[in-house]
């Protein structure tokens, strides 16, 4: 497995950028409506550990799309930024979930029937045992960062296209759409969150009430979802400089 690891990522280069965090120096995305300048090069998966992903089959959802993919049942860089996460999955061959993507990966685990890597049918307790672990309001404070940047009303986010036999993950800039535009505090209802998320996987602006926090989009910020003893959260006003020993991210790849 290989992968060509590009000089940028959301438009800052990618060599000094641990130097330039801890120096406090801005981040700043790419133009709105254009790929970043070294789009992620991808190749499909072939892994030894297939066992401990799940297949998330492709989907569309209006005008967005993404092809079939395997995402972890762990997630693993804990105590990493949003920015150093991106960077180290990278490194590794891998990516984050879109909210959207999170959504139906939610939306998976909750119907019970899912697929290892290795297309082996995986337990219903064990599918129980990994959305319990995402969403359930319990003791440890559990969190992970999801691909999504908020600015000036759009999210910034990548879109897997597959070309000649590899995969490229083309940053992309889009306005929100038809999603809440203020905190609920709580909350929205998580199955009907799931069931009607916006293309973007926000929830929709007609979304029942429930109990799962929901922290609108700011300017700057970006996504994650997090649950502990005093509640879940989707947060999508989250500083993408914070660490947290408990907060990390769920590698995702490419299938063929």
């Amino acid at each position: 497995m290989t992968i060509k690891i590009p000089k940028h990522y959301m438009g800052e280069p990618i060599e000094g950028s641990m130097e330039r965090i801890l120096a406090g120096a801005p981040l700043q995305p790419a133009p709105i409506g254009q790929p970043s300048a070294q789009p992620f090069i991808l190749n499909p998966a072939n892994i030894n550990n297939a066992h401990e992903y799940i297949i998330l089959p492709g989907a569309t959802h209006g005008s967005y799309s993404y092809p079939e993919m395997l995402v972890a049942m762990e997630r693993t860089h804990h105590g990493k930024n949003w920015n150093d996460a991106h960077e180290l999955l990278v490194k590794e061959n891998a990516y984050m979930l879109t909210i959207r993507q999170f959504v139906d990966f939610l939306s998976l685990l909750k119907s019970g029937k899912a697929f290892d890597g290795n297309g082996r049918q995986l337990d219903k307790g064990k599918l129980e045992d990994v959305l319990n672990d995402i969403i359930e309001v319990r003791e440890p404070w559990r969190s992970e960062w999801l691909d999504a940047k908020f600015e000036d009303g759009n999210i910034i986010y990548h879109a897997l296209e597959r070309k000649s036999g590899s995969y490229t993950l083309v940053e992309t800039k889009e306005p929100l759409v038809n999603y809440i535009k203020k905190d609920k505090s709580p909350g929205i209802d998580l199955s009907d969150w799931l069931a009607n998320a916006t293309y973007h996987g926000l929830p929709s602006k007609n979304v029942n009430d429930g109990s799962l926090y929901y922290w609108k989009p700011k300017d700057g910020t970006v996504a994650r979802f997090n649950a502990g003893s005093d509640g879940a959260v989707l947060g999508c006003g989250r500083d993408p400089a914070v660490t947290n020993s408990s907060l990390g991210v769920r590698a995702v790849r490419a299938k063929i």
